[in-house]
Protein backbone atom coordinates (compact mmCIF):
# COMPACT_ATOMS: atom_id res chain seq x y z
CA UNK A 1 0.00 0.00 0.00
CA UNK A 2 1.54 3.33 -0.79
CA UNK A 3 1.95 5.81 2.36
CA UNK A 4 0.29 9.37 1.93
CA UNK A 5 2.05 11.78 3.61
CA UNK A 6 0.20 15.53 3.47
CA UNK A 7 -1.26 14.52 0.53
CA UNK A 8 1.98 13.31 -1.56
CA UNK A 9 2.00 9.86 -2.77
CA UNK A 10 5.54 8.05 -1.73
CA UNK A 11 6.07 4.99 -3.53
CA UNK A 12 5.21 6.10 -6.92
CA UNK A 13 4.81 8.66 -9.98
CA UNK A 14 2.99 11.72 -8.44
CA UNK A 15 0.45 13.36 -10.42
CA UNK A 16 0.97 17.11 -10.60
CA UNK A 17 -0.95 19.33 -8.19
CA UNK A 18 -3.68 21.38 -9.85
CA UNK A 19 -2.91 25.00 -9.90
CA UNK A 20 -4.81 25.78 -7.22
CA UNK A 21 -2.80 23.43 -4.98
CA UNK A 22 0.01 24.50 -6.04
CA UNK A 23 -0.54 27.87 -5.02
CA UNK A 24 -1.89 26.71 -1.83
CA UNK A 25 1.09 25.06 -0.59
CA UNK A 26 3.78 27.72 -1.49
CA UNK A 27 1.31 30.05 0.89
CA UNK A 28 3.15 30.20 4.51
CA UNK A 29 0.90 28.97 6.90
CA UNK A 30 -1.43 30.76 8.62
CA UNK A 31 -3.63 31.19 11.79
CA UNK A 32 -7.23 29.55 11.85
CA UNK A 33 -8.25 33.51 12.10
CA UNK A 34 -7.55 34.34 8.55
CA UNK A 35 -6.12 31.58 6.86
CA UNK A 36 -9.62 31.56 4.84
CA UNK A 37 -10.27 34.69 2.73
CA UNK A 38 -6.17 35.41 2.84
CA UNK A 39 -6.12 32.15 0.69
CA UNK A 40 -9.59 32.58 -1.56
CA UNK A 41 -8.30 36.66 -2.09
CA UNK A 42 -4.85 34.89 -3.62
CA UNK A 43 -6.55 32.45 -5.03
CA UNK A 44 -9.19 34.66 -7.05
CA UNK A 45 -6.55 36.96 -7.83
CA UNK A 46 -3.65 34.68 -9.25
CA UNK A 47 -5.98 32.71 -11.79
CA UNK A 48 -3.93 33.71 -15.10
CA UNK A 49 -7.73 33.06 -17.33
CA UNK A 50 -9.12 35.38 -15.11
CA UNK A 51 -6.64 38.06 -14.77
CA UNK A 52 -7.00 41.43 -17.00
CA UNK A 53 -3.53 42.07 -19.40
CA UNK A 54 -1.96 45.40 -19.10
CA UNK A 55 -3.23 47.71 -22.23
CA UNK A 56 -0.46 49.00 -24.67
CA UNK A 57 0.55 52.60 -24.83
CA UNK A 58 -1.85 55.13 -26.97
CA UNK A 59 -0.08 56.42 -29.78
CA UNK A 60 -0.94 60.52 -30.00
CA UNK A 61 -1.24 62.07 -33.45
CA UNK A 62 0.30 65.10 -33.28
CA UNK A 63 -2.17 67.69 -34.33
CA UNK A 64 -1.24 71.62 -35.13
CA UNK A 65 -4.56 72.96 -34.07
CA UNK A 66 -4.27 71.71 -30.41
CA UNK A 67 -0.76 72.07 -30.15
CA UNK A 68 0.14 75.88 -31.65
CA UNK A 69 -3.21 77.06 -32.15
CA UNK A 70 -1.94 80.46 -32.54
CA UNK A 71 0.86 79.68 -34.97
CA UNK A 72 -2.03 77.61 -37.08
CA UNK A 73 -4.81 80.64 -36.87
CA UNK A 74 -1.64 82.82 -37.93
CA UNK A 75 -0.17 80.82 -40.89
CA UNK A 76 -2.33 82.19 -43.22
CA UNK A 77 -0.77 85.58 -42.96
CA UNK A 78 2.80 84.15 -42.72
CA UNK A 79 2.38 82.56 -46.27
CA UNK A 80 0.34 85.35 -47.88
CA UNK A 81 3.38 87.96 -46.67
CA UNK A 82 5.85 85.19 -47.74
CA UNK A 83 4.69 85.06 -51.20
CA UNK A 84 3.10 88.52 -51.97
CA UNK A 85 6.37 90.13 -50.60
CA UNK A 86 8.60 87.72 -52.48
CA UNK A 87 6.45 87.96 -55.91
CA UNK A 88 7.33 91.89 -55.37
CA UNK A 89 10.74 92.12 -54.70
CA UNK A 90 11.56 89.90 -57.61
CA UNK A 91 9.40 91.92 -60.06
CA UNK A 92 10.47 94.99 -58.92
CA UNK A 93 14.23 93.58 -58.73
CA UNK A 94 13.65 92.62 -62.67
CA UNK A 95 11.76 95.88 -63.44
CA UNK A 96 14.66 98.12 -62.27
CA UNK A 97 17.32 96.32 -64.09
CA UNK A 98 15.42 96.62 -67.04
CA UNK A 99 15.26 100.03 -66.66
CA UNK A 100 18.30 100.87 -65.62
CA UNK A 101 19.79 98.96 -69.00
CA UNK A 102 16.60 101.30 -71.10
CA UNK A 103 18.11 104.63 -69.45
CA UNK A 104 22.12 103.91 -70.07
CA UNK A 105 21.57 102.95 -73.56
CA UNK A 106 18.89 105.72 -74.24
CA UNK A 107 20.54 107.93 -77.10
CA UNK A 108 19.16 110.46 -79.71
CA UNK A 109 20.45 111.49 -83.28
CA UNK A 110 24.12 113.07 -83.43
CA UNK A 111 23.62 115.17 -86.22
CA UNK A 112 25.00 118.68 -85.06
CA UNK A 113 23.17 120.73 -88.35
CA UNK A 114 19.87 118.99 -87.05
CA UNK A 115 19.70 120.77 -83.48
CA UNK A 116 21.25 124.14 -85.13
CA UNK A 117 18.36 123.46 -87.34
CA UNK A 118 15.74 123.20 -84.12
CA UNK A 119 18.07 126.01 -82.24
CA UNK A 120 17.01 128.60 -85.02
CA UNK A 121 13.35 127.30 -85.49
CA UNK A 122 12.49 127.32 -81.76
CA UNK A 123 14.72 129.91 -80.46
CA UNK A 124 16.59 132.51 -82.25
CA UNK A 125 13.62 132.56 -84.78
CA UNK A 126 10.65 133.34 -82.06
CA UNK A 127 13.38 135.78 -80.12
CA UNK A 128 13.52 137.68 -83.31
CA UNK A 129 10.15 137.68 -84.96
CA UNK A 130 8.02 136.56 -82.55
CA UNK A 131 4.71 134.69 -82.62
CA UNK A 132 3.41 133.96 -86.19
CA UNK A 133 1.00 131.74 -85.74
CA UNK A 134 -2.50 131.36 -84.22
CA UNK A 135 -1.16 128.89 -81.63
CA UNK A 136 0.95 131.27 -79.95
CA UNK A 137 -0.97 134.69 -80.37
CA UNK A 138 -2.43 134.66 -76.59
CA UNK A 139 0.80 133.97 -74.93
CA UNK A 140 2.56 136.79 -74.09
CA UNK A 141 5.66 135.61 -73.03
CA UNK A 142 6.68 133.71 -76.13
CA UNK A 143 9.67 135.74 -77.17
CA UNK A 144 10.68 136.51 -73.74
CA UNK A 145 10.79 132.71 -73.21
CA UNK A 146 12.94 132.12 -76.79
CA UNK A 147 15.22 134.67 -75.77
CA UNK A 148 15.69 133.24 -72.74
CA UNK A 149 16.88 130.16 -74.13
CA UNK A 150 19.47 131.51 -76.22
CA UNK A 151 21.35 132.72 -73.22
CA UNK A 152 21.47 128.88 -71.76
CA UNK A 153 24.35 128.19 -73.79
CA UNK A 154 27.89 127.42 -72.08
CA UNK A 155 28.90 130.98 -74.65
CA UNK A 156 26.14 132.72 -71.62
CA UNK A 157 25.78 136.42 -72.95
CA UNK A 158 27.68 136.76 -76.48
CA UNK A 159 24.57 134.05 -78.06
CA UNK A 160 21.66 135.66 -76.27
CA UNK A 161 19.38 137.13 -79.19
CA UNK A 162 18.65 139.97 -76.50
CA UNK A 163 22.23 141.44 -77.93
CA UNK A 164 22.15 140.41 -81.93
CA UNK A 165 18.66 141.77 -82.46
CA UNK A 166 19.74 144.53 -84.66
CA UNK A 167 23.10 142.42 -85.80
CA UNK A 168 23.39 142.17 -89.83
CA UNK A 169 24.48 138.35 -89.11
CA UNK A 170 22.10 137.26 -86.64
CA UNK A 171 22.41 133.67 -86.73
CA UNK A 172 26.20 132.72 -86.00
CA UNK A 173 27.11 129.32 -86.76
CA UNK A 174 29.37 129.12 -83.36
CA UNK A 175 26.01 130.14 -81.25
CA UNK A 176 23.58 127.74 -83.43
CA UNK A 177 26.16 124.62 -82.36
CA UNK A 178 26.22 126.19 -78.82
CA UNK A 179 22.22 126.44 -78.46
CA UNK A 180 21.54 123.25 -80.30
CA UNK A 181 24.05 121.41 -77.57
CA UNK A 182 21.24 122.42 -75.29
CA UNK A 183 18.29 121.14 -77.47
CA UNK A 184 19.90 117.57 -78.20
CA UNK A 185 20.81 117.23 -74.33
CA UNK A 186 17.35 118.12 -73.16
CA UNK A 187 16.16 115.62 -76.06
CA UNK A 188 18.23 113.14 -74.54
CA UNK A 189 17.20 113.75 -71.18
CA UNK A 190 13.93 113.56 -72.11
CA UNK A 191 14.22 110.21 -73.47
CA UNK A 192 15.84 109.00 -70.39
CA UNK A 193 12.74 110.60 -68.56
CA UNK A 194 10.41 108.68 -70.91
CA UNK A 195 11.97 104.83 -69.92
CA UNK A 196 12.41 105.87 -66.68
CA UNK A 197 8.92 106.59 -66.08
CA UNK A 198 8.62 102.97 -66.48
CA UNK A 199 9.12 102.34 -63.18
CA UNK A 200 5.64 103.86 -62.39
CA UNK A 201 5.22 100.09 -63.55
CA UNK A 202 6.15 99.54 -59.60
CA UNK A 203 2.79 100.29 -58.24
CA UNK A 204 1.30 97.45 -60.43
CA UNK A 205 3.29 95.29 -59.30
CA UNK A 206 2.54 95.75 -55.74
CA UNK A 207 -0.59 95.86 -56.53
CA UNK A 208 -0.31 91.99 -58.17
CA UNK A 209 1.77 91.15 -55.06
CA UNK A 210 -0.83 92.46 -52.51
CA UNK A 211 -3.44 90.79 -54.60
CA UNK A 212 -1.34 87.23 -54.55
CA UNK A 213 -1.14 87.67 -50.57
CA UNK A 214 -4.38 88.10 -50.45
CA UNK A 215 -5.64 85.64 -52.38
CA UNK A 216 -3.64 83.29 -50.41
CA UNK A 217 -3.70 84.40 -47.07
CA UNK A 218 -8.29 84.51 -48.24
CA UNK A 219 -8.04 80.63 -49.13
CA UNK A 220 -5.99 79.33 -46.56
CA UNK A 221 -8.24 81.39 -43.84
CA UNK A 222 -10.69 79.73 -44.88
CA UNK A 223 -9.66 76.34 -45.02
CA UNK A 224 -8.26 76.31 -41.39
CA UNK A 225 -11.13 78.47 -39.88
CA UNK A 226 -14.37 79.25 -40.94
CA UNK A 227 -14.66 82.32 -37.79
CA UNK A 228 -12.38 84.41 -39.54
CA UNK A 229 -14.87 84.98 -42.28
CA UNK A 230 -16.75 87.12 -39.63
CA UNK A 231 -13.71 89.00 -39.03
CA UNK A 232 -13.29 90.20 -42.47
CA UNK A 233 -17.02 91.00 -42.69
CA UNK A 234 -16.42 93.07 -39.73
CA UNK A 235 -12.82 94.84 -41.41
CA UNK A 236 -14.98 95.45 -44.65
CA UNK A 237 -17.53 96.97 -42.79
CA UNK A 238 -15.46 99.40 -41.32
CA UNK A 239 -13.45 99.88 -44.27
CA UNK A 240 -17.44 100.59 -46.08
CA UNK A 241 -17.71 103.26 -43.21
CA UNK A 242 -14.93 104.98 -44.04
CA UNK A 243 -15.06 105.43 -47.41
CA UNK A 244 -18.77 106.54 -47.06
CA UNK A 245 -16.89 109.30 -44.89
CA UNK A 246 -14.12 110.47 -47.36
CA UNK A 247 -17.43 110.41 -49.73
CA UNK A 248 -19.37 112.88 -47.99
CA UNK A 249 -16.27 115.02 -47.13
CA UNK A 250 -15.49 114.96 -50.97
CA UNK A 251 -19.55 116.23 -51.46
CA UNK A 252 -18.62 118.85 -48.87
CA UNK A 253 -15.98 120.03 -50.32
CA UNK A 254 -17.25 120.03 -54.21
CA UNK A 255 -20.01 122.27 -52.54
CA UNK A 256 -17.87 124.71 -51.22
CA UNK A 257 -15.95 125.11 -54.20
CA UNK A 258 -19.30 125.25 -55.72
CA UNK A 259 -21.03 128.03 -53.22
CA UNK A 260 -17.88 130.13 -53.16
CA UNK A 261 -15.79 129.60 -55.94
CA UNK A 262 -12.98 130.70 -57.90
CA UNK A 263 -11.94 134.52 -57.92
CA UNK A 264 -12.37 135.89 -61.24
CA UNK A 265 -8.99 136.25 -63.41
CA UNK A 266 -8.51 138.42 -66.22
CA UNK A 267 -6.67 136.58 -69.31
CA UNK A 268 -5.49 137.69 -72.43
CA UNK A 269 -8.03 137.01 -75.51
CA UNK A 270 -8.58 138.04 -79.08
CA UNK A 271 -12.10 137.01 -79.65
CA UNK A 272 -13.81 139.28 -77.62
CA UNK A 273 -12.53 142.84 -79.29
CA UNK A 274 -11.69 144.62 -82.88
CA UNK A 275 -7.82 144.43 -83.49
CA UNK A 276 -5.93 147.56 -83.54
CA UNK A 277 -3.31 149.28 -85.73
CA UNK A 278 -1.76 152.32 -85.56
CA UNK A 279 1.00 153.41 -88.29
CA UNK A 280 3.79 156.27 -87.51
CA UNK A 281 7.13 157.68 -89.27
CA UNK A 282 9.38 159.74 -88.15
CA UNK A 283 9.87 163.41 -89.28
CA UNK A 284 11.63 163.06 -92.44
CA UNK A 285 9.79 159.64 -93.57
CA UNK A 286 12.90 157.25 -93.64
CA UNK A 287 11.69 155.32 -90.89
CA UNK A 288 8.36 153.93 -90.93
CA UNK A 289 6.60 151.42 -89.01
CA UNK A 290 3.24 149.97 -86.80
CA UNK A 291 2.04 149.18 -83.45
CA UNK A 292 -0.16 146.11 -83.75
CA UNK A 293 -2.45 144.95 -80.91
CA UNK A 294 -4.84 142.02 -81.07
CA UNK A 295 -5.33 141.46 -77.61
CA UNK A 296 -6.95 142.15 -74.64
CA UNK A 297 -7.77 141.63 -71.22
CA UNK A 298 -11.06 139.65 -70.47
CA UNK A 299 -12.58 138.66 -67.41
CA UNK A 300 -15.42 135.49 -67.11
CA UNK A 301 -18.33 136.27 -64.59
CA UNK A 302 -21.24 134.78 -64.21
CA UNK A 303 -24.71 137.20 -63.55
CA UNK A 304 -27.19 135.09 -61.34
CA UNK A 305 -30.86 136.72 -60.95
CA UNK A 306 -33.90 134.69 -58.98
CA UNK A 307 -36.71 132.81 -61.85
CA UNK A 308 -40.17 132.81 -59.85
CA UNK A 309 -42.53 131.33 -61.09
CA UNK A 310 -45.87 129.65 -60.12
CA UNK A 311 -46.00 125.72 -60.11
CA UNK A 312 -49.09 124.04 -59.35
CA UNK A 313 -49.99 120.35 -59.20
CA UNK A 314 -52.87 117.75 -58.54
CA UNK A 315 -52.96 117.09 -54.53
CA UNK A 316 -54.71 113.67 -53.81
CA UNK A 317 -55.08 114.73 -50.15
CA UNK A 318 -57.16 117.82 -51.22
CA UNK A 319 -58.90 116.82 -54.08
CA UNK A 320 -57.75 120.03 -56.05
CA UNK A 321 -55.61 121.52 -57.48
CA UNK A 322 -52.79 123.03 -55.42
CA UNK A 323 -50.22 125.89 -56.89
CA UNK A 324 -47.29 127.59 -54.85
CA UNK A 325 -44.92 130.27 -55.99
CA UNK A 326 -41.47 128.88 -56.29
CA UNK A 327 -37.86 130.14 -56.74
CA UNK A 328 -34.72 129.06 -58.54
CA UNK A 329 -31.38 131.16 -59.27
CA UNK A 330 -30.77 131.16 -63.19
CA UNK A 331 -26.75 132.09 -63.75
CA UNK A 332 -25.19 133.02 -67.13
CA UNK A 333 -21.53 132.76 -67.63
CA UNK A 334 -20.00 135.60 -70.09
CA UNK A 335 -16.63 137.08 -70.69
CA UNK A 336 -16.54 140.67 -70.34
CA UNK A 337 -13.55 143.02 -71.72
CA UNK A 338 -12.34 144.86 -68.92
CA UNK A 339 -9.44 146.53 -71.39
CA UNK A 340 -9.52 145.98 -75.62
CA UNK A 341 -6.73 146.30 -77.64
CA UNK A 342 -7.46 149.99 -78.36
CA UNK A 343 -6.11 150.66 -75.26
CA UNK A 344 -2.94 148.85 -75.21
CA UNK A 345 -1.93 150.59 -79.07
CA UNK A 346 -3.26 154.20 -77.74
CA UNK A 347 -0.98 153.69 -74.38
CA UNK A 348 2.51 152.32 -76.60
CA UNK A 349 1.82 155.57 -79.12
CA UNK A 350 2.14 157.74 -76.34
CA UNK A 351 5.88 156.05 -76.25
CA UNK A 352 6.11 156.13 -79.60
CA UNK A 353 5.71 159.99 -79.97
CA UNK A 354 8.55 160.60 -77.29
CA UNK A 355 10.64 158.72 -79.45
CA UNK A 356 10.31 161.32 -82.38
CA UNK A 357 7.69 159.85 -84.36
CA UNK A 358 4.51 161.31 -85.43
CA UNK A 359 1.65 159.42 -86.59
CA UNK A 360 1.11 157.80 -89.94
CA UNK A 361 -2.13 157.56 -91.18
CA UNK A 362 -1.37 155.43 -94.72
CA UNK A 363 1.50 153.62 -94.48
CA UNK A 364 2.48 151.47 -97.90
CA UNK A 365 2.58 147.78 -97.81
CA UNK A 366 5.95 146.78 -97.39
CA UNK A 367 7.77 144.52 -95.35
CA UNK A 368 8.41 145.30 -91.41
CA UNK A 369 11.05 144.09 -89.23
CA UNK A 370 9.65 143.36 -85.36
CA UNK A 371 11.45 145.29 -82.70
CA UNK A 372 12.82 142.35 -81.06
CA UNK A 373 12.21 143.02 -77.46
CA UNK A 374 10.01 140.54 -75.45
CA UNK A 375 9.29 143.13 -72.92
CA UNK A 376 6.99 144.49 -75.22
CA UNK A 377 4.86 141.82 -75.84
CA UNK A 378 4.98 141.07 -72.08
CA UNK A 379 4.84 144.41 -70.50
CA UNK A 380 2.51 146.21 -73.34
CA UNK A 381 0.75 143.59 -75.21
CA UNK A 382 1.07 145.12 -78.91
CA UNK A 383 4.33 144.37 -81.12
CA UNK A 384 6.47 147.32 -82.59
CA UNK A 385 7.67 146.74 -86.35
CA UNK A 386 9.41 149.37 -88.43
CA UNK A 387 10.62 148.62 -92.14
CA UNK A 388 14.68 149.21 -91.37
CA UNK A 389 17.04 149.32 -88.55
CA UNK A 390 20.17 151.10 -89.99
CA UNK A 391 18.79 154.04 -91.85
CA UNK A 392 21.39 156.68 -91.19
CA UNK A 393 24.46 154.67 -91.21
CA UNK A 394 24.88 151.22 -92.63
CA UNK A 395 26.29 150.18 -89.83
CA UNK A 396 24.66 152.07 -86.73
CA UNK A 397 21.33 151.24 -85.64
CA UNK A 398 19.29 154.56 -85.91
CA UNK A 399 18.93 156.14 -82.55
CA UNK A 400 15.14 155.88 -82.98
CA UNK A 401 14.55 152.67 -82.92
CA UNK A 402 16.80 152.02 -80.11
CA UNK A 403 14.26 154.38 -78.72
CA UNK A 404 11.48 151.69 -79.60
CA UNK A 405 13.90 148.65 -78.32
CA UNK A 406 13.45 150.71 -75.00
CA UNK A 407 9.48 151.12 -74.78
CA UNK A 408 10.33 146.88 -73.75
CA UNK A 409 11.96 148.07 -70.62
CA UNK A 410 14.44 144.60 -71.20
Amino acid sequence: MPIELNNIHVGSDPAPPPYSEAVKSSQPAATDTGAAPASQSTQNNARPGTSNPTPPPKRHRFRLSKRCPKLLSRLPLFLGLFFGIGTATACTYLLVRRVNHLVATAKVDGNPAKWSNQAVQEAYDPCYLGCRDGSCETDVTFAQRACARTGESHLGEACNGKHMWNWQERYPAHCLDAVGAIFRDKALADNKASKSRLMGLTVLILIGAFGVGWLIFHFLRRAIAKRHAARAAARSQRRTVSGRGKGRWRKWSAVLLAVFGRPAQSYPCTQHAPIERRNFANHNNTIRGAVYGALSDCEDSSDCHPDCRTKCHWSFIKFRTVCHWECEDVCVTGTRVTRDARSYVASVMQNVYNCGFREEWYLENGLLTRIANPGIESNHWVTISVDGFNVTSPNVTDPAVVCLYNIGGQ
